[in-house]
Formats: C-alpha cells, sequence, structure tokens
C-alpha cells in the first residue's frame, strides 16, 4: 500500500501476466501477415472478389492472387475461407456486418 501512496503504479501479478499474453499475441499477429496482406484478406472477408480487392488497393489482380498464395502458406490454409476463417479465430481480421460495410 506505501507504494501507492508514494505513486508508483501497482499491478497484481495476474493483471501484469495477462497484459504481456496480450502484448505478446498482438505481436504474433501482426508479424504473421504483412499490412498488405491484412488488407487483401480484410477486403475479400468484407465480400469483395479477387478483382474488386485489387482495385481497391490499388494493384493488380496477379498481385492479390501472389499475396492469397503467401497467406495460405502462411496461415497454413487450403482454401480462401480457410484463410480468413483462420486469421478471424487469430483476431487479424474482423467479419463486418453487411451495414458496416455498405456505410
Amino acid at each position: 500500500m506505501l507504494r501507492v501512496v508514494e505513486g508508483e503504479t501497482v499491478l497484481s501479478p495476474a493483471l501484469a501476466g495477462a497484459m504481456l499474453t496480450a502484448m505478446h499475441d498482438a505481436r504474433v499477429q501482426e508479424a504473421l501477415l504483412s499490412e498488405r496482406q491484412v488488407e487483401i484478406l480484410q477486403a475479400i472477408a468484407d465480400g469483395m472478389s479477387t478483382k474488386q480487392a485489387g482495385r481497391y488497393l490499388g494493384i493488380a489482380t496477379k498481385t492479390v492472387h501472389n499475396h492469397l498464395n503467401a497467406i495460405y502458406r502462411k496461415l497454413d490454409a487450403q482454401s480462401l475461407t480457410h484463410a480468413v476463417l483462420g486469421a478471424v479465430r487469430l483476431g487479424i481480421i474482423d467479419l463486418k456486418s453487411t451495414e458496416e460495410t455498405a456505410v
């Protein structure tokens, strides 16, 4: 209690451990896919075709496919659906409702 009175921040060991785990998990997720790969996968999850995703991101459809192949390898996915589900489970991308994507 004296440390708090002196102005120090005190965390319980359980809270400190949970915070460290969350930071580690976030770093692992960020390192798994590149920013561009996350953008592509998020666009696909939002309902865009690969052609639309390429147009939206200003890259060629072939480049989208190249990124998707790398995503499949990194997530050990067999299909686009498998890659999207894996990324959602890992917290890399979000599934948005149709109303949110229409805005």
